[in-house]
């Protein structure tokens, strides 16, 4: 059974199975252009002190299989924050378990969090914005309100 919790960034570095899971998305996730990764630990615990970082862990049973980073900043020209996903990984093992989706619909629940987010949420109609296959559709709508709504709830 796939579980999501909201956990912070030390619970996550101190989870025996995240270094490898690290390592698995490093080697997966790298940009061509891009230095080789070099995780900035520190960086992650001061912006989660600041506010400016949320942490979702997937679990299956009591085993870590995936993560997802939601980096929250201040938008000056809407005198809101937003949230932007700064990292979601899925184990290869555990791809098509709907831990990748769960993690997203955490992080949407978690900008959701206040009415005037609700609202905006279901007001929005990303098929007329964005073209999307059927099988991505419920990804890129997840991961544009994230990028779009304002996170008053944070």
């Amino acid at each position: 059974m796939i579980a999501i919790e909201l956990i912070p960034h030390s619970k996550l570095e101190a989870d025996a199975d995240f270094q490898a899971l690290v390592a698995e998305y490093s080697e997966e996730c790298s940009i061509v252009g891009m230095p080789e990764t070099n995780r900035d630990y520190e960086q992650y615990e001061r912006f989660e002190q600041a506010g400016f970082s949320r942490m979702f862990a997937a679990y299956n049973d009591e085993k870590l299989i995936g993560f997802l980073v939601l980096l929250v900043s201040p938008n000056p020209h809407y005198g809101c924050k937003i949230g932007t996903i700064e990292s979601i990984f899925v184990g290869a093992e555990y791809r098509k378990s709907g831990a990748g989706l769960k993690l997203l619909k955490a992080a949407e629940d978690t900008a959701k969090g206040s009415r005037r987010n609700r609202a905006a949420f279901k007001g929005y109609d990303y098929k007329t914005s964005r073209k999307a296959s059927k099988t991505s559709s419920r990804m890129l709508a997840l991961v544009f309100h994230l990028l779009r709504i304002p996170l008053s709830s944070i």
